[in-house]
């Protein structure tokens, strides 16, 4: 299903999808995703093993850009670990590169924001805007889930006309066919 931009609209129609078909065991969070250059790059496939929300938290008092993250703050909840058995048999099946995917509320396109995010996640291979919210649903619902994104661009180019759209899209149909059917995605879920 197509659960729309942001954090807030996929947390939203996850939950309710996982509401009305409580027989729902796997939930993928899919889409393309801007890379942290040079650790990713264009046109490869991410899964996700933690998923955080990089910009949920507080601005730094004298520090414009920087953020304290909720945990910092003493509150649970910004920072989530996928299943890493799961996370293990999607990427061998895929191919992808396993790491941290930021979310984000704004696509980042300074780099003061891309210094700030690759120094206070130093794993993070990929920013997309909704990870969090699908995961944070499918926990409410005692679902597992993954997050899998295929890289478009690298983080911090904004002219949409440059990013590699085409390339994205032909490694993320990919994946999501090999994930659900190949002759070993009866066994993702265990």
């Amino acid at each position: 299903m197509a659960a729309g931009i942001g954090e807030a609209a996929a947390a939203s129609a996850t939950a309710t999808a996982l509401a009305l078909d409580p027989s729902i065991d796997l939930v993928i969070n899919a889409g393309i995703a801007g890379g942290f250059a040079p650790r990713i790059g264009v046109g490869h496939v991410v899964i996700a093993d933690h998923i955080v929300a990089a910009d949920l938290g507080a601005e730094e008092s004298g520090s414009p850009g920087s953020l304290i993250p909720l945990s910092a703050m003493g509150y649970d909840g910004g920072d989530i670990t996928c299943d890493p058995a799961l996370v293990r048999r999607a990427a061998a099946l895929t191919d992808a590169h396993v790491g941290m995917i930021l979310t984000v509320s704004t696509i980042t396109a300074n780099e003061e924001r891309i210094d700030s995010f690759v120094r206070t996640h130093p794993t993070a291979l990929a920013e997309a805007m909704e990870g969090h919210g699908v995961a944070v649903a499918a926990q409410a619902h005692g679902k597992a889930f993954l997050e899998l994104r295929t890289i478009s661009n690298p983080v911090g180019v904004r002219d949409i006309g440059s990013w590699s759209m085409d390339e994205a899209f032909d490694a993320l149909s990919n994946a999501i066919y090999t994930l659900l059917y190949s002759p070993d995605s009866d066994r993702l879920v265990q």
